[in-house]
């Protein structure tokens, strides 16, 4: 670390421990300036009252430039503070940091913060979404994270005598979680959930699921997966869709009436004919997607500032995921994509307030982003890693610069320009890996490392075999090690030869006419009722609040509701946590 650096921090560490009034704290992890650990007290009045906090604190290389990386070690329950990984949704800590600020000026803010969470700008939904609608129990749920896990007196959340312990909390949530699962596959209607989740996972909705399996008569074999012979899948698919050509025959009844004809069946007197339905091919969903994958790489260009290329990735990533479950036909991917962008800048801590995010794009609000959020990560199974081959790719640079130094690569040295060359061949490669593998399926088909030389392959030929030949020569020479290394370098070259075929469609004025032609028959055969994800979610919020029918009826429609919400497009931070009465 530059000595400039070192002695400010130094200077910040001896100032935090010279005032003795200071409730913030913070020392070295080991001999390093690099790596720091902060504590404070909570601040009184709040949930946390009386609890310790520890926040890990890691100094980039440009500090004071720019802002320390934070994180609680602490679990603590709080909207602006993930429950999971301990970060940090703070201004101070991102677009509002200055080089006069300070550990401590950061760490003032940290307690601040537990003193105003803002649950309208969150890092953790789940909990924003619960001091919004359910504050008692945000405040209850609070205090038992402080006394589990920051030491605060138990007294927050009642003695033995008299309140409850942490203990009968626990029973109780545990409790309560149970009566939420049990009135959650009431929906299957006794079916096994899982023989219902394959149809819901083609975009049905898991209510319509049931009727059609009440309708064809299917066993529930007492709540046991199974599976159905061929002739039962197709009576119960022939069912959903006919659900969903009837959608089709509604909007297209609507749209003659708007267009001024009375009779929507002119068909020479004769009954409604089927309206027949020309759908996408397996081939024209695939260039719909990606399509949307090269408008998201567009978006991330138009933003300012500019998000870097690594967050446009996982949002492409987390575009092709949703779609292995979901169909274009179903959900558009201009429904998707803002959604999956923002997502990825939570994700990768690229923190973009979303208003800002809306305002930098055109005809496009916060509920478009909101909406589908729920959906999008239930797509994607709640899995928003992503990893990439963009940091292998510098690190393998840094080594082959190294190993021609040295004079492991061959021909390939120093004296003959070898800094130069893998230099451009890193270039080529970086360019593959933020188009061609992101328009790809490579990174369904193999892992980050393979992808980075595969690019590299590409890119130069001869310089990756000569690295891989260097680095693989330390297997054993015997016939597995030999089938080891074949089939190394086999999958790298299949990888490779992935990337080079792919041609971007902008290139090739036939493909451009080609996705105008596919655009025109997906605004045909897409879904009516899932035109308008926004209007969808309205709809259920209204409908939900005016309640009617039976108190009966108004707790099976509540179900309802909150399984549709769970399990499709509706709330953006997912189900309430509160217990649910049997």
């Amino acid at each position: 670390m530059a000595g400039q650096k070192a002695r400010r921090l130094a200077k910040e560490l001896a100032d935090i421990r010279a005032d003795s009034e200071t409730t913030v704290f913070a020392e070295t992890v080991g001999d390093s300036l690099t790596h720091l650990r902060g504590t404070f007290k909570a601040p009184s009045g709040t949930p946390y009252e009386g609890g310790n906090y520890e926040v890990s604190i890691k100094i980039p290389n440009e500090y004071p430039f720019k802002p320390p990386v934070m994180k609680f070690v602490t679990k603590i329950w709080h909207p602006n503070i993930s429950s999971v990984t301990g970060a940090i949704c703070l201004d101070t800590l991102s677009t509002g940091w200055s080089p006069v600020l300070t550990i401590k000026a950061a760490m003032i803010s940290l307690q601040s913060l537990l003193n105003s969470p803002e649950p309208k700008d969150p890092q953790d939904a789940v909990v924003a979404q619960q001091m919004i609608k359910d504050p008692k129990e945000f405040e209850r749920q609070a205090k038992t994270w402080a006394v589990t896990y920051a030491g605060a007196p138990k007294s927050l959340i009642g003695e033995s005598s008299g309140g409850s312990t942490a203990e009968s909390i626990e029973k109780a949530e545990k409790a309560s979680k149970e009566r939420e699962a049990a009135a959650n596959m009431a929906v299957y209607d006794g079916y096994n959930k899982d023989l219902i989740d394959r149809f819901v996972h083609m975009g049905f909705d898991v209510e319509r699921v049931v009727e059609a399996f009440n309708y064809v008569g299917i066993d529930r074999n007492e709540g046991q997966d199974y599976e159905l012979e061929e002739a039962y899948m197709g009576d119960i698919t022939a069912r959903l869709l006919e659900r969903v050509k009837a959608a089709f025959r509604r909007a297209q009844a609507a749209k003659s009436s708007q267009n001024g004809s009375n009779d929507p069946l002119e068909n020479d007197g004769q009954g409604e004919t089927p309206v027949e339905i020309q759908t996408l091919t397996v081939d024209e969903e695939l260039k719909i997607v990606e399509w949307g994958c090269s408008k998201m790489q567009d978006m991330g260009e138009a933003m300012n500032p500019r998000i870097p290329s690594h967050v446009v990735a996982t949002a492409i990533q987390y575009l092709r995921r949703f779609y292995l479950t979901n169909s274009p036909m179903t959900y558009h991917p201009k429904q998707i994509i803002a959604c999956a962008l923002y997502l990825a800048t939570k994700a990768d801590h690229f923190y973009i307030s979303l208003s800002k995010f809306v305002a930098e794009l055109e005809d496009l609000t916060e509920d478009n982003v909101k909406a589908p959020e729920f959906l999008l990560l239930q797509g994607l199974r709640f899995t928003l890693d992503v990893r990439h081959p963009m940091k292998g790719l510098a690190g393998g640079h840094i080594e082959m610069n190294v190993m021609a130094e040295e004079g492991l690569l061959g021909n390939i040295s120093t004296s003959t320009g070898s800094a130069k060359r893998i230099g451009q061949a890193a270039d080529r490669a970086k360019k593959l890996l933020a188009t061609a593998a992101q328009l790809t399926d490579a990174y369904f088909l193999y892992t980050p490392s393979q992808i980075w030389l595969a690019a590299m392959m590409v890119a130069d030929k001869e310089l990756v075999e000569i690295y891989l030949e260097q680095k693989l020569s330390q297997l054993q020479a015997n016939d597995h090690g030999t089938v080891i290394k074949e089939k190394i370098v086999s999958t790298i070259v299949a990888c490779a030869a992935l990337l080079e075929a792919y041609r971007s469609p902008n290139d090739d004025a036939s493909q451009r006419k080609e996705m105008r032609r596919i655009g025109k028959k997906l605004t045909v055969c897409q879904d009516p009722e899932k035109l308008d994800i926004v209007a969808v979610a309205r709809a259920k919020a209204a409908e939900k609040r005016e309640g009617e029918g039976s108190d009966t009826e108004k707790a099976l429609k509540k179900r309802k509701l909150e399984r549709e919400r769970r399990e499709k497009d509706g709330d953006v931070f997912g189900p309430e946590l509160k217990d649910i009465q049997s």
